[in-house]
């Protein structure tokens, strides 16, 4: 008997086990210790789940969800603990070479914090930055590539993103970090860190998507087909003015990054992408 595929186990079983990040606000994150993620990519698949489980018939699809980070993620997906990965994900060309990805649902780039122990007036280093960075991940590829980074750097590695930043709180020979720039204004927003600043410096443009195996051309399909039906009809614009124009739910905070309408226009006229 032939083995099923990902999106036919999924009819069957009417269960999606689904990856979400913990400390990536406000993309995926959870408010409490529970595993109970929020987050407009978690909104997004969410209502991209509820449309798939409509197109099958089924009333109520169930999700259930598996805690991952940009250290586990990829590897949870191909041992087949989870079906699909929801959060922060870039999608490049390298990733696109061991597995698919949905259409863009977002479109980022990255920024440096750097303490101001490390800046003059001018918010400008004046020695060498000690750069705390996810190992391994595209914001320590954008800037190892960026022609706009005239000062030097050295990068100390982490895992994930919780202990980058905690690695930046607290280690007194780390002055700066690289990131997304809304994962690190929604961090720097939930803590009452001071006497930082964010440099000028744009680092790189990359979409974020959700993540799925090689072997499931199926499901990309099915998965691409409701996202652009969400995108282009009126409920995505719900969901991002939620995240995105007011405070961030169960924060408080406004997320304040300047570039939300042209990214929201971006995402509008992307194209689908190819399964």
């Amino acid at each position: 008997m032939d083995k099923l595929s990902t999106l036919d186990r999924i009819i069957k079983n009417q269960v999606i086990h689904i990856g979400f990040q913990r400390h990536t606000p406000p993309f995926s994150y959870c408010a409490s210790e529970s595993l109970i993620p929020i987050g407009f990519s978690v909104d997004i698949c969410n209502l991209l789940m509820a449309k798939i489980g409509q197109l099958y018939g089924i009333s109520k699809l169930k999700v259930k969800p598996v805690e991952v980070t940009s250290t586990t993620r990829l590897r949870l997906l191909e041992d087949g603990v989870i079906d699909i990965e929801c959060g922060s994900t870039t999608i490049t060309t390298d990733r696109k070479t061991s597995n698919r990805f949905s259409r863009p649902i977002f479109y980022t780039s990255h920024k440096i914090l750097a303490k101001k122990t490390a800046l003059d007036s001018q918010n400008r280093p004046i020695s060498d930055l000690n750069v705390t960075v996810i190992q391994g991940s595209t914001s320590q590829e954008e800037m190892r590539g960026c022609k706009n980074i005239d000062f030097p750097y050295h990068f100390l590695e982490c895992p994930n993103i919780f202990s980058v930043f905690r690695r930046f709180q607290k280690n007194s020979q780390v002055n700066a970090m690289v990131a997304d720039e809304v994962i690190l204004n929604g961090l720097l927003n939930k803590t009452e860190l001071s006497d930082v600043a964010m440099l000028p410096n744009l680092i790189g443009e990359e979409p974020y998507g959700f993540m799925l195996r090689s072997e499931d051309s199926d499901f990309n399909t099915v998965v691409d087909q409701e996202l652009d039906k969400i995108i282009h009809e009126g409920e995505f614009e719900i969901i991002y003015s939620k995240w995105f124009s007011g405070n961030t739910p169960k924060s408080g905070f406004k997320l304040g990054v300047s570039r939300t309408n042209e990214i929201y226009m971006k995402l509008i006229g992307a194209e689908v992408a190819s399964p």
